[in-house]
Protein backbone atom coordinates (compact mmCIF):
# COMPACT_ATOMS: atom_id res chain seq x y z
CA UNK A 1 0.00 0.00 0.00
CA UNK A 2 3.00 2.08 0.51
CA UNK A 3 4.38 1.74 -2.34
CA UNK A 4 1.42 2.40 -4.63
CA UNK A 5 0.03 4.85 -2.82
CA UNK A 6 2.63 7.11 -0.95
CA UNK A 7 2.55 8.22 3.04
CA UNK A 8 0.14 11.36 3.09
CA UNK A 9 -0.17 12.33 6.63
CA UNK A 10 -4.21 13.20 6.92
CA UNK A 11 -4.75 10.28 4.57
CA UNK A 12 -3.03 7.81 6.48
CA UNK A 13 -4.42 8.79 9.82
CA UNK A 14 -7.62 9.01 8.89
CA UNK A 15 -7.94 5.83 7.67
CA UNK A 16 -6.69 4.31 10.81
CA UNK A 17 -8.92 6.44 13.27
CA UNK A 18 -11.74 5.06 10.73
CA UNK A 19 -11.19 2.00 10.64
CA UNK A 20 -9.62 0.88 13.62
CA UNK A 21 -9.84 3.53 16.71
CA UNK A 22 -12.97 4.85 16.45
CA UNK A 23 -14.72 1.10 16.50
CA UNK A 24 -12.52 0.22 19.64
CA UNK A 25 -13.85 3.79 21.17
CA UNK A 26 -17.32 2.90 20.75
CA UNK A 27 -16.56 -0.78 21.96
CA UNK A 28 -14.86 0.27 24.98
CA UNK A 29 -17.77 2.58 25.74
CA UNK A 30 -20.31 -0.02 25.18
CA UNK A 31 -18.20 -2.39 27.48
CA UNK A 32 -17.75 0.30 30.10
CA UNK A 33 -21.70 1.24 30.36
CA UNK A 34 -22.02 -3.03 30.69
CA UNK A 35 -19.31 -2.57 33.64
CA UNK A 36 -21.17 0.02 34.88
CA UNK A 37 -24.58 -2.03 35.34
CA UNK A 38 -22.85 -4.79 36.86
CA UNK A 39 -21.30 -2.09 39.40
CA UNK A 40 -17.86 -2.51 38.20
CA UNK A 41 -16.47 0.06 36.50
CA UNK A 42 -12.85 1.47 37.25
CA UNK A 43 -13.69 4.76 36.67
CA UNK A 44 -13.85 7.46 33.69
CA UNK A 45 -10.28 8.19 33.72
CA UNK A 46 -9.42 5.02 33.16
CA UNK A 47 -12.06 5.23 29.96
CA UNK A 48 -10.41 8.01 28.95
CA UNK A 49 -7.00 6.47 28.86
CA UNK A 50 -8.75 3.10 27.17
CA UNK A 51 -9.84 5.54 24.42
CA UNK A 52 -6.62 6.93 23.96
CA UNK A 53 -4.77 3.84 24.53
CA UNK A 54 -2.48 5.02 26.64
CA UNK A 55 -3.81 3.15 29.74
CA UNK A 56 -1.21 0.57 30.14
CA UNK A 57 -2.52 -0.99 33.09
CA UNK A 58 -5.46 -2.28 31.06
CA UNK A 59 -7.88 -1.22 33.84
CA UNK A 60 -11.25 -2.00 31.54
CA UNK A 61 -10.33 -4.85 29.34
CA UNK A 62 -6.40 -6.81 30.06
CA UNK A 63 -7.00 -8.02 26.24
CA UNK A 64 -6.94 -4.44 24.39
CA UNK A 65 -2.94 -4.12 25.36
CA UNK A 66 -2.67 -4.72 21.66
CA UNK A 67 -4.05 -1.35 20.76
CA UNK A 68 -1.07 1.06 22.61
CA UNK A 69 0.82 -1.43 20.55
CA UNK A 70 -0.35 -0.80 17.06
CA UNK A 71 -0.97 2.52 18.15
CA UNK A 72 3.03 3.08 18.68
CA UNK A 73 3.97 0.99 15.62
CA UNK A 74 2.04 3.08 13.26
CA UNK A 75 3.62 6.19 14.65
CA UNK A 76 6.97 4.44 14.50
CA UNK A 77 5.68 3.79 10.50
CA UNK A 78 4.33 6.99 9.88
CA UNK A 79 7.80 8.69 11.12
CA UNK A 80 10.27 6.41 9.36
CA UNK A 81 8.48 6.03 5.81
CA UNK A 82 7.70 9.92 5.60
CA UNK A 83 10.87 10.36 4.56
CA UNK A 84 12.12 9.89 1.84
CA UNK A 85 15.39 7.42 1.46
CA UNK A 86 15.27 3.84 0.61
CA UNK A 87 12.80 1.49 1.66
CA UNK A 88 15.60 -1.11 3.29
CA UNK A 89 16.78 1.59 4.81
CA UNK A 90 13.41 1.98 6.40
CA UNK A 91 12.70 -1.21 7.10
CA UNK A 92 16.10 -1.94 8.41
CA UNK A 93 15.64 1.20 11.12
CA UNK A 94 12.31 -0.22 11.91
CA UNK A 95 13.82 -3.46 12.86
CA UNK A 96 16.34 -1.37 14.90
CA UNK A 97 13.72 0.50 16.41
CA UNK A 98 11.66 -3.28 17.56
CA UNK A 99 14.92 -4.43 18.74
CA UNK A 100 15.25 -1.25 21.27
CA UNK A 101 11.44 -1.87 22.03
CA UNK A 102 11.69 -5.28 22.94
CA UNK A 103 14.98 -4.46 25.63
CA UNK A 104 12.74 -1.37 27.08
CA UNK A 105 9.50 -2.65 26.85
CA UNK A 106 11.38 -5.51 29.11
CA UNK A 107 12.31 -2.94 32.32
CA UNK A 108 8.34 -2.10 32.59
CA UNK A 109 8.03 1.36 30.95
CA UNK A 110 4.75 0.08 30.22
CA UNK A 111 3.33 -1.19 33.10
CA UNK A 112 1.31 -4.60 32.79
CA UNK A 113 1.82 -4.27 28.64
CA UNK A 114 5.45 -4.42 28.84
CA UNK A 115 5.52 -8.28 28.59
CA UNK A 116 2.95 -8.23 26.08
CA UNK A 117 5.43 -5.25 23.94
CA UNK A 118 8.44 -7.39 24.83
CA UNK A 119 7.54 -10.60 23.27
CA UNK A 120 5.83 -8.94 20.16
CA UNK A 121 8.39 -6.38 19.62
CA UNK A 122 9.13 -8.20 16.53
CA UNK A 123 5.97 -8.62 14.39
CA UNK A 124 5.74 -5.45 12.86
CA UNK A 125 9.20 -4.92 11.31
CA UNK A 126 8.70 -9.05 10.28
CA UNK A 127 5.23 -8.23 8.75
CA UNK A 128 6.96 -5.00 6.93
CA UNK A 129 10.32 -7.29 5.89
CA UNK A 130 7.69 -10.14 4.32
CA UNK A 131 5.41 -7.60 2.45
CA UNK A 132 8.57 -6.21 0.97
CA UNK A 133 10.23 -9.03 -0.36
CA UNK A 134 6.92 -10.44 -1.32
CA UNK A 135 5.98 -7.12 -3.09
CA UNK A 136 9.59 -6.92 -5.10
CA UNK A 137 9.01 -11.11 -6.24
CA UNK A 138 5.76 -10.16 -7.35
CA UNK A 139 6.94 -7.28 -9.29
CA UNK A 140 10.09 -8.40 -10.63
CA UNK A 141 9.83 -11.98 -11.18
CA UNK A 142 7.76 -14.39 -12.93
CA UNK A 143 7.01 -17.25 -10.60
CA UNK A 144 4.01 -19.62 -10.34
CA UNK A 145 1.63 -19.00 -7.67
CA UNK A 146 2.75 -22.37 -5.94
CA UNK A 147 6.10 -21.27 -5.79
CA UNK A 148 5.39 -17.72 -4.72
CA UNK A 149 3.23 -20.17 -1.73
CA UNK A 150 6.45 -21.91 -0.98
CA UNK A 151 8.29 -18.40 -0.62
CA UNK A 152 5.83 -17.54 1.64
CA UNK A 153 5.66 -20.33 3.98
CA UNK A 154 9.96 -19.83 4.13
CA UNK A 155 9.40 -16.18 4.93
CA UNK A 156 6.24 -17.29 7.91
CA UNK A 157 8.99 -20.07 9.05
CA UNK A 158 12.04 -17.56 9.21
CA UNK A 159 9.85 -14.91 10.94
CA UNK A 160 8.75 -17.36 13.64
CA UNK A 161 12.94 -18.42 14.15
CA UNK A 162 13.18 -14.39 14.19
CA UNK A 163 10.61 -14.15 16.72
CA UNK A 164 11.44 -16.86 19.18
CA UNK A 165 15.51 -16.03 19.38
CA UNK A 166 14.11 -12.11 19.69
CA UNK A 167 12.52 -13.72 22.51
CA UNK A 168 15.08 -15.76 24.51
CA UNK A 169 15.46 -13.06 26.67
CA UNK A 170 12.17 -13.03 28.29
Amino acid sequence: SYRVKGLKFRLFWNKKLNKIFIPYGIITILYYGYLSLMHQQPGRTFLLENILCIDFTRSIDGTMWYMSYILIWYGVFFLVFYFDYNVLFKIGLVWLIGSNFSAYWLHNIFQECSYQFSINAYSFPMGLLAAYIMAYINHNIYITSHVRGVIGYIIAGLSVVVFILGNLQV
